[in-house]
Order: C-alpha cells, then sequence, then structure tokens
C-alpha cells in the first residue's frame, strides 16, 4: 500500500435517528469541517445500545498481547468493524501503512486511532473498514503499524515504521456477496444490502421440484409490483441466481415453482453506500478508468507496478504548486507502491494522470440526502432537494389489521413548468 494525501474540507454532518427497526440512520446537514478519514467515518459507526439491529455489522476482535495483535482475521468482509482490545498497561498507536518494497510509511490521513488502552472505550477502539470494491478489482490488503504510543514519535517526523510493527498485521478485504441457501422449506426473509452488493441465492429441492426467480419492484403509482428482470434459464430442481445492485431502493425477489405459483420472498433493502471508493492503477489500466462519486466522498488510490507511479491532477488545473487544496496529487517521490486518499469537496469532472500517461476520470456529483418520513407522525409536509431519497417506516401493532399501502400521484408530484415532455417519475411508468 501507500503514502498519502488528502484535502481537509466542509463536509456534511450527520444527525443520528432511530427508524422503526432499531437501525441508526443518518441525515446530512451542514457542519464545521472534517479534516481527516477517521473522523469523517466517526458518525457511521453504530451504536452498541441500539436494540435489534437488522443491520448489525460484524466486528472482529483483534487482541494486542504483548506489543503484538493476535486472532487477526485473514478476510473481512467491506463494512465490517474491527476493534482491538489492548491487553496491558501501556498505551497504544494503530495507524494504515503501506510497503513500498523498503519500508512501511505511515498513510497521511489513512486509518488510525492514537493513544488506546484497555481503559478506552469500544467506540474509540473500532475502525470502520468501508471500501468500495467492483467485480474487476482485486481484494486489497490493509496493514497496520500497532506501537506503543511512547515509540511513535519518530514515525511522525519520518513517516518509517519499524517493520517489527507492521509486517504481520495486515487484512484482506473482500467484496460483499450476500449467498442465501433455499432448500424445499419456505423461506421469507429481507435483507439489508449496500449499493454496489450482490445478492446469490442458490437452491436445491430435494423432491425435484423446479424454481426460478423473477426480481419485482413497487409501482408508487398503481400500488401493484410490476417486473424488473426474470431469469432466462428454465425451472430447475438445482440452480443459482445472481444479482448486483447499483441503485438505492427495494426489490422482490420471487422464488416461482414451475407451476407458477409463489413459493417465498427475499426482500433485498438497499438503503446504503460505502463510504470509500476504491481506485486501483496497474501497469496496464485503472480500475476502474471512469468513476462516479459524490460531493465529500473520499477515494483511496493504489497503485502495485513495475514501473515508478505518481498521480497528478491535469484538468481542472491548479492555480499554482502552492495552493494544493483543491488538486489530487501523490507528494512523495514516484515509487512502484503507493496508497493516498483524496477527498473531493466540489462538484465537477477531475481528470489525473499515472505512469504510462494513463488518464483517469473521476466525476464528482451533488450530494444525495436520505429523508426518513415516519408514517404514523404528526409531521405530514416534508421538505427535501430533488435527487434526494425517501424511506417510509412504520409499524403495525397486533390489534391493526389493514395493511399499509403507499401510493404516489405522479401528475400532482410534478411542478407544472416541469411536468412537459415527461413521460412519468418512475420506470414503472416508462
Amino acid at each position: 500500500m501507500g503514502g498519502g494525501a488528502a484535502v481537509a474540507r466542509p463536509t456534511a454532518n450527520s444527525k443520528e435517528t432511530l427508524n422503526d427497526t432499531g437501525r441508526q440512520t443518518v441525515t446530512s446537514t451542514h457542519s464545521p469541517a472534517v479534516n481527516t478519514l477517521m473522523a469523517s467515518l466517526r458518525c457511521y459507526m453504530p451504536n452498541d445500545n441500539i436494540p435489534d439491529d437488522e443491520q448489525k455489522r460484524k466486528i472482529h476482535i483483534i487482541d494486542v498481547i504483548n506489543r503484538r495483535p493476535t486472532k487477526i482475521p485473514t478476510y473481512i468482509v467491506c463494512e465490517d468493524l474491527i476493534e482491538f482490545e489492548i491487553h496491558e498497561n501501556d498505551e497504544y498507536d494503530i495507524f494504515q501503512v503501506y510497503y513500498d518494497g523498503k519500508d512501511y510509511n505511515r498513510i497521511v490521513n489513512g486509518y488510525e486511532l492514537r493513544n488506546i488502552s484497555s481503559h478506552t472505550p469500544k467506540h474509540d477502539r473500532r475502525m470502520l473498514l468501508s471500501l468500495d470494491l467492483n467485480q474487476t478489482q482485486s481484494e486489497p490488503d490493509i496493514y497496520f503499524c500497532v506501537i506503543p504510543s511512547s515509540h511513535s514519535q519518530t514515525v511522525s517526523k519520518t513517516r518509517k515504521c519499524p517493520p517489527e510493527y507492521c509486517e504481520y498485521n495486515y487484512i484482506k478485504i473482500k467484496r460483499r456477496v450476500e449467498k442465501i441457501f433455499l432448500t424445499d422449506e419456505q423461506k421469507n426473509q429481507k435483507v439489508y444490502l449496500y449499493k454496489g452488493d450482490t445478492i446469490e441465492l442458490k437452491w436445491s429441492s430435494q423432491h425435484g421440484t423446479a424454481y426460478h426467480i423473477e426480481e419485482k419492484k413497487y409501482c408508487p403509482v398503481s400500488g401493484s409490483l410490476y417486473t424488473v428482470e426474470a431469469t432466462s434459464d428454465r425451472p430447475s430442481s438445482e440452480g443459482t441466481y445472481n444479482k448486483t445492485f447499483d441503485e438505492f431502493g427495494m426489490s422482490f425477489l420471487f422464488r416461482i415453482t414451475d407451476t407458477n405459483q409463489i413459493y417465498d420472498i427475499t426482500v433485498c433493502v438497499i438503503n446504503d453506500k460505502y463510504k470509500i471508493k476504491y481506485i486501483e492503477i496497474t501497469d496496464n489500466n485503472i480500475r476502474p478508468n471512469t468513476i462516479w462519486i459524490e460531493r465529500n466522498d473520499w477515494i483511496a488510490f493504489e497503485w502495485y507496478t513495475t514501473c515508478e507511479q505518481t498521480i497528478k491532477q491535469i484538468e481542472p488545473f491548479p492555480i499554482s504548486e502552492n495552493q494544493q487544496q483543491s488538486t489530487l496529487f501523490w507528494r512523495y517521490e514516484p515509487s512502484h507502491h503507493g496508497y493516498m486518499y483524496h477527498q473531493f469537496k466540489a462538484t465537477g469532472i477531475y481528470y489525473y494522470r499515472a505512469a504510462n500517461d494513463q488518464i483517469g476520470t473521476i466525476i464528482v456529483q451533488p450530494e444525495r440526502a436520505f429523508h426518513h418520513v415516519q408514517i404514523f407522525s404528526d409531521q405530514k409536509v416534508h421538505n427535501m432537494k430533488t435527487e434526494g431519497f425517501v424511506q417510509f417506516h412504520w409499524k403495525i401493532s397486533d390489534s391493526q389489521e389493514e395493511p399499509i399501502l403507499i401510493t404516489i400521484d405522479s401528475k400532482s408530484s410534478v411542478l407544472a413548468e416541469a411536468a412537459d415532455g415527461r413521460t412519468g417519475l418512475f420506470d414503472c411508468c416508462k
């Protein structure tokens, strides 16, 4: 991995609320500047006091004994947490590093915990590893330096870390693929996913019953479901269905028998995204070469190449070499292996050049806000901007027998001057 550059910028603050599932949700508002990756991730850390959290993240405990971390997991899945348990009286600094082939170097504005001890609260001993990986990318390794705080002063000056505190302290990050095995037992379930996640449904029938999967979505205009995608395969007693979700929303995966009967339903809720995009630079290409992010998002750049590599923004051009706050650049000498973080605080299209004249493109779009609307609430009017998402929440008691049906009048939902020429607001109306 590698060293790094990141930009301090004003970002969105987060108000934490509880939804009807007990999950901690985040609403964006304007806030003071956030200077580090850890500071911007802190508002997304889960709260242990929230009961019945349906999206509870997995926590991997890493013990630090005799100045060495133990029980380091081989793999973790994106959005998992790691928690360091200190079993000594010393205080420790734990921060992300990369290996350049010769030295382990601290990554500027990377993951870090400072002065943690056995008395430090759990929340302050955790890291949220939230990398957005796509199917074409390698599984990256995250290296950490675990060093007594009293010994880390030299590292702060030179960036170089003693190998004995780093070389065995790494974790491989995997894309999340939610694998569900279905049998002849009916199994209706709800699965929470992140944008970019993949679900894999695999079924096997002991009785020779043939199934296939159909994806349906809810149409808020008609109040009914419509088919998005039906498997092209014929119904079979054994099969696999894969789906990668690239948009927010909710999908219903129906398992249907060969007699066209609905057998069970898997509900997929995609209502969150990974916090850090990941770009991998190789000798031959940049993966992905073009990437879409939102304002205030972070990107991690990593390369491991035979030629010495560097990164420099080429458009929009910097005003001067001394004014780098808006400029994407690698601040150190070219290297075979590097790692850096950069945060984009302004919308626009950014181009950067790597070695061998490879050109990458970053498209920064406005932030999209999530609006959480409680159905059974005194508030009837909700102010929001375009390009936002609305998530409705409600709970029905046992005494309430009538189901809730939410519909939207597409015509009354459009301003008169914007309605001309529109065929519909929703996919189901096209």
